[in-house]
């Protein structure tokens, strides 16, 4: 993961700052928690949260769309630069984090930590 977040920062010109935890449940609750506004997460970790409206789904890193979530764009698309997929991950917000983020990460620009 670390390797992954850190060819999409160098890449796509993202600001994040790497927060390891010890598995997706751990990770999913501290985004559920505000502790931390965005995550990458598998499917399998951020499914029933996306599905009951609890997180916003960002972007997919796959080469197309998934067919369990339709509406969230890939990399490509909302960023506009080409990517070139290895692993299946999602990309996903809370929902206090997404309005400002959301159209933030949809048009390119920086994600930033609110401070």
């Amino acid at each position: 993961m670390g390797v992954f977040l850190e060819r999409v920062k160098k890449d796509y010109g993202i600001d994040m700052v790497r927060v390891p935890f010890r598995g997706g449940a751990e990770g999913v609750a501290a985004l559920l928690s505000g502790t931390i506004p965005v995550g990458f997460y598998g499917i399998a970790n951020v499914r029933s949260v996306l599905e009951a409206g609890n997180v916003v789904g960002l972007m997919v890193d796959g080469d197309k769309r998934s067919p369990l979530f339709p509406q969230i764009p890939t990399i490509a698309e909302a960023t506009g630069k080409p990517f070139e997929p290895k692993i299946i991950l999602r990309i996903a917000c809370s929902q206090r984090h997404a309005q400002g983020h959301h159209q933030q990460a949809l048009s390119g620009d920086r994600l930033r930590r609110d401070r």
